[in-house]
């Protein structure tokens, strides 16, 4: 037996929270989990009804955008980056990042991975 909504408060703060641990010994669990809760995030942000669920608890949407500028894993901020880039393309596909700047990370800077290419 499955629930098929999410319960105000109390569920929306576990989904934020994977992205507020602290990165223990397995890596790949934590991203995995944060990886889950972007989507689950995205679901909810492409309605009025989970955009506004999101922004009236002052524990989601807020500390995730606050996440982007303290330091932190650069997994994690890759993730949120992500994240929030897709939710802007969802609402206003014109202002997405133009693809000669796509291989930037969240950090502003350019992508060692692309850079070695």
């Amino acid at each position: 037996h499955t629930r098929k909504h999410l319960r105000m408060g109390l569920d929306l703060q576990i989904l934020v929270a994977s992205f507020t641990e602290k990165a223990g010994k397995d890596l790949k669990d934590l991203t995995d989990r944060m990886k889950a809760a972007q989507k689950v995030v995205l679901i909810m942000l492409r309605s009025w009804t989970g955009l506004i669920c999101l922004a009236n608890d002052p524990h989601c949407l807020r500390p995730l955008i606050e996440l982007l500028r303290v330091p932190g894993p650069s997994n994690r901020k890759d993730i949120l980056f992500e994240l929030f880039t897709q939710a802007i393309v969802n609402c206003a596909p014109h202002r997405a990042i133009p693809l000669h700047l796509s291989h930037l990370t969240a950090e502003g800077g350019a992508d060692p991975e692309e850079s070695s290419k």
